[in-house]
């Protein structure tokens, strides 16, 4: 187990120089003075129930273990700012997620989920959320909620249609959609406004929205391994652009408009 102090950014903690084993957590005085735990690759398949007890923790992170159950008792650790269970085999979220006011990035990725509780959305201060490689097939509306959000990771997963509320996350600026069942992008694209990243590669899109020449800010969009036709040319209005992915589709032909893209590396 590792210990740190810096929950600014999401990496890993690999230049904490404080270290605990396992059997220091008996030790109340320890206990108070933690702010930080990673416990990854550890074979856990529970919690240690003296984390619960850590009230000043603001970082947990429990990836890449055997976790089957995601325990409420987390959800009463209220100074948490980072909570990562990537890479375990969480079935489900308890509702009381939604307590863990000062959250600020969830990341339940690569787990077998159907489903997330709609009392998510009282993660007033949450700005990236990773749900990617689970088993959903649709996202609570009350996301609609998380006004502060910045990155939303969706991909791997089964989803047919985009959520239309997802296009009312007005600080979105990432969202990655990458190998679901999508057919389609909405017209409502254009409303994420501060979009700087879009990725739909591995989906079954057939057509791309004209009003997508709206995202002034994007700077990167994959579309590739789709079924695409056709291109729309007010894809070159998107002068920010860097980067741009259209491979693997079936496409008859590009459109010269996209020399105008001054941007693109």
């Amino acid at each position: 187990m590792k210990i740190g102090n810096n929950v600014d950014v999401y990496k890993s903690p690999k230049d904490y120089n404080i270290s605990y084993k396992k059997e220091d957590l008996q030790n109340s005085h320890i206990l108070n003075e933690l702010n930080s735990i990673y416990y990854i690759k550890k074979e856990l398949k529970s919690i240690p129930i003296q984390i619960y007890n850590i009230k000043n923790l603001n970082w947990l992170e429990l990836s890449y273990n055997k976790i089957k159950k995601f325990p409420k008792e987390i959800c009463y650790l209220k100074n948490l700012e980072i909570l990562s269970f990537d890479v375990n085999e969480l079935k489900s979220i308890p509702k009381e997620i939604g307590n863990l006011e000062n959250l600020k990035l969830l990341n339940v990725s690569h787990n077998n989920l159907k489903s997330i509780p709609k009392e998510i959305s009282y993660l007033e201060k949450l700005e990236k959320l990773f749900i990617k490689e689970n088993l959903l097939k649709s996202i609570p509306k009350e996301i609609v909620n998380l006004k502060y959000l910045k990155l939303l990771d969706i991909s791997y997963n089964k989803l047919e249609v985009i959520p239309k509320e997802v296009y009312y996350l007005e600080n979105l600026e990432k969202l990655y959609l990458i190998s679901n069942e999508l057919k389609s992008i909405p017209e409502k694209i254009s409303y994420l406004e501060k979009l700087k990243v879009l990725s739909i590669k591995e989906n079954l899109l057939k057509s791309i929205p004209k009003e997508i020449g709206n995202l002034k800010y994007l700077k990167s969009l994959d579309i590739s391994y789709n079924k695409l036709e056709i291109i729309p040319k007010e894809i070159a209005y998107l002068e920010n652009l860097e980067k741009l992915c259209l491979n693997a589709n079936e496409l008859n032909d590009i459109p010269e408009e996209i020399e105008k893209l001054k941007s693109l590396k």
